[in-house]
């Protein structure tokens, strides 16, 4: 068929062909729609096996940092009772040791703050302790006094009538009498006596003394050359690393999508929920520990600074007698400190045994997860 001007029009093939462009540009669209299906499925598969591989390093990353628990508490399967705080045990017994060591100084400063108070309250007894010589001296004035007490015994001679009889075989006493008289031999024995009950009380008294002088010069000696210890914190956590886990769930919870992915995703929320509990505890332990070591440590360098002003200035015995009620004061403060201390090494320990056991629980947990996680990837 020709048109008006002459030109032939085959509208038959017009007509297939746009019949065909019909055809083909929805099914370019679904091509097109598919593979970009096809490429965002497969990006996401990419990316959820990225996600499973994330995890895993996760995993391992945690299991490597939970050395930092065994460092500070030991393997975690130690949770018998005298190995459940492992090298933290020390840490315990150093510091009560310290404050037994705070305390016998102290002891020690008032042993010898008694014996220089003591010296000088010695020295006005002594010569009272000499004294029994000079009443001895007086009973030469007093002679007229024992010259009076044979008339005393002389009422008690009526009452020995019988005696007299043997008052003959007794007058060879008489002449014996001068022999031990009393006004002779009274004079002598006294300077004796005195100074043999000096040296018998002196001795007893110095000895034992110089002996805890000597303990305590001997103690403050090591206890000087002890080096200083410096409070150094346990740093414990974090173990888990929650907040990584929560941005990984965020991104790419939509990626666990058929049945056996959304199972993993619940059991991966489940384990590091738990992990979380385990991490609090650590938290829990570690700020127990510090804040009541730091308090404690605290107040010993108080008291010690405080004893060293107290005692500095005093150069008079009897000035250091008023620091002494202070000073018995610092020891029982200092004993305060260490048992409030061995109070917090009981708490620490039963929360520790009870961290082994979750942590060990937890590892399990992570060591399956870790396997199906693996598992995943291959599928």
């Amino acid at each position: 068929m020709a048109d008006e001007g002459g030109s032939d029009i085959n509208w038959k093939e017009l007509s297939v062909d746009k019949s065909i462009d019909v055809i083909l540009v929805p099914l370019g669209l679904f091509a097109a729609l598919w593979m970009q299906k096809w490429v965002d499925d497969r990006k996401e598969k990419e990316d959820y096996k990225e996600l499973l591989g994330n995890f895993v390093a996760e995993i391992d990353t945690n299991r490597a940092k939970a050395k930092a628990i065994e460092d500070d508490l030991g393997p975690i399967t130690d949770i018998e009772s005298e190995k459940v705080l492992g090298p933290l045990q020390s840490r315990f017994t150093e510091f009560t040791t310290s404050a037994s060591d705070a305390v016998k100084v102290l002891g020690c400063l008032d042993l010898m703050i008694d014996q220089a108070l003591g010296g000088a309250a010695n020295k006005p007894s002594g010569p009272q302790q000499e004294a029994p010589p000079q009443p001895a001296d007086g009973a030469e004035e007093g002679d007229g006094e024992e010259a009076e007490a044979p008339p005393a015994a002389a009422p008690a001679d009526p009452a020995a009538p019988a005696a007299a009889p043997a008052d003959p075989a007794a007058a060879p006493a008489p002449a014996a009498a001068p022999v031990v008289d009393p006004a002779a031999a009274q004079p002598a024995a006294a300077p004796a006596a005195a100074p043999a009950a000096d040296p018998a009380a002196a001795p007893a008294v110095a000895t034992g003394g110089e002996k805890e002088l000597a303990e305590c010069t001997a103690f403050l000696e090591e206890v000087g050359k002890k080096p200083d210890t410096k409070f150094v914190p346990i740093d414990l956590a974090p173990l888990y690393r929650y907040e990584v886990w929560q941005t990984y769930l965020a991104s790419g919870i939509k990626l666990f999508k058929d049945k056996e992915a959304k199972a993993l995703g619940l059991k991966l929320g489940e384990v590091y929920s738990a992990a979380r509990e385990v991490e609090k505890r650590v938290e829990d332990i570690e700020k127990v520990f510090n804040d009541s070591f730091m308090d404690a440590k605290g107040k010993i360098d108080s008291l010690g600074a405080e004893m060293e002003d107290l005692l500095g200035d005093f150069d008079d015995p009897e000035e250091i007698r008023e620091a002494q009620p202070r000073l018995n004061e610092m020891a029982e403060e200092i004993l305060e400190s260490k048992y409030d201390i061995i109070n917090v090494e009981s708490v620490i320990h039963m929360k520790t045994e009870r961290l082994k056991e979750y942590v060990g629980d937890m590892n399990k947990k992570f060591d399956a997860l870790k396997a199906e996680l693996e598992k995943e990837q291959k599928r």
